[in-house]
């Protein structure tokens, strides 16, 4: 469900208009944890941007930086601002990236760049959503919490072999070790994505694909 509204940017005063969501089902999904159907559609609003000043956050008058608003004038974040020709849905996730990846912040830094991977997708831009994925892997593989966690290692696994790192998403499931997989969900996931990776196969795929494939 949509709503729209209004709300004071807290890093530069100016009012933006906003377009929120609450109670979507979230059923099928893609193997990187996409949604599908109408929570695939806005799932771009659970984020908002300031044409302003470029702050991007979940909601415009909360400071995400906790403080840190240096973050914001870093060469790294300006830069990404000042490419207006970058469709906002992906640009606002990305920024939120940079944001958390300066703080430590390695699971939101990873999620937020897999979402900027998804809009710039939908938009065609195809290097930007490569680009975002290679961030997101970054960032999963700072946290320790990634391999210690099933659906870390798909989501980890597929964003390698989307991006045709192929020997690199073995390794990674070797290191967390095919035996580790208790949740028979999980465990029909990863080796779906072996399957993939042994033919190549670097396209999007989803959950549901799962039972008639095996």
């Amino acid at each position: 469900m949509l709503n729209s509204g209004y709300e004071t940017c807290i890093m530069c005063g100016k009012d933006v208009e906003v377009t929120g969501l609450s109670n979507c089902d979230f059923t099928d999904t893609d193997l990187d944890t996409r949604p599908c159907g109408l929570a695939r559609t806005i799932e771009k609003n659970c984020a908002h941007y300031c044409p302003y000043c470029g702050y991007a956050s979940f909601s415009l008058e909360k400071d995400i930086t906790i403080g840190n608003k240096e973050i914001l004038d870093l060469d790294e974040y300006q830069s990404i601002v000042k490419m207006e020709d970058l469709n906002v849905d992906a640009k606002k996730f990305y920024l939120i990236g940079i944001i958390f990846k300066h703080l430590n912040e390695f699971q939101k830094a990873a999620t937020s760049f897999l979402r900027a991977s998804w809009f710039f997708s939908d938009v065609n831009e195809l290097e930007w959503s490569k680009k975002s994925r290679d961030a997101a892997i970054s960032e999963y593989l700072k946290s320790d919490f990634t391999f210690k966690n099933e659906r870390s290692i798909i989501i980890l696994v597929d964003l390698y072999r989307r991006n045709q790192r192929f020997k690199e998403a073995k390794e990674a499931i070797k290191k967390f070790n095919l035996d580790n997989f208790k949740d028979l969900e999980t465990k029909s996931i990863i080796n779906f994505e072996i399957e993939l990776i042994e033919k190549g196969d670097y396209s999007v795929h989803k959950v549901s694909e799962i039972e008639g494939a095996n």
